[in-house]
């Protein structure tokens, strides 16, 4: 009975009726993004449109309280490699400019899609997957956001200052 408020079924979650008349599941209503100008951002809607790009690999998008979207990117470095026939470590890869620059683009080319707030402005190239033994995901795989924002606290942090 408390689910069920003047016909609509509260479930928490975030969606979409199309045109024929079929519901979208976009995100979490508890995962939504409220940036400094009251704008409201799905992460989990811009992650899934980064992670289509072959390039990456794990996406995680960061921005309540602030002006603008940054993002955690795991590229998929197989394949990042290929587009830019570049080689190393994950490690030399993830610290190199022309790679962030290279993956900054493919970012907003993705997201041409979506307003202008919800674009991601600053990334932090991770070396190394989120896991569950760090507890950065659950063991279903699910991300859990305040771990991982814990983790990177201070490169997020840095992303705002510069």
């Amino acid at each position: 009975a408390d689910a069920l408020i003047d016909g609509w079924l509260y479930t928490g979650d975030l969606g979409y009726l199309d045109d024929d008349g079929y519901l979208h599941i976009t995100g979490r209503k508890k995962e939504l993004i409220v940036l400094s100008n009251g704008k409201k951002a799905v992460p989990s809607h811009v992650e899934g449109i980064l992670l289509a790009d072959p390039c990456f690999d794990q996406v995680v998008v960061f921005g309540d309280g602030r002006n603008f979207l940054t993002a955690l990117v795991v590229p998929q470095f197989g394949n990042l490699a290929n587009a830019m026939s570049c080689e190393g470590s994950p490690e030399v890869i993830a610290r190199d400019p022309k790679v962030r620059t290279f993956l900054e683009t493919r970012i907003q080319q993705a997201l041409k899609v979506v307003a202008t707030y919800e674009q991601v402005r600053k990334i932090v190239v991770l070396p190394e997957p989120f896991s569950v033994a760090k507890e950065e995901l659950t063991v279903s795989l699910k991300l859990r956001r305040g771990v991982i924002f814990e983790h990177h606290r201070a490169e997020l942090e840095a992303l705002y200052r510069e």
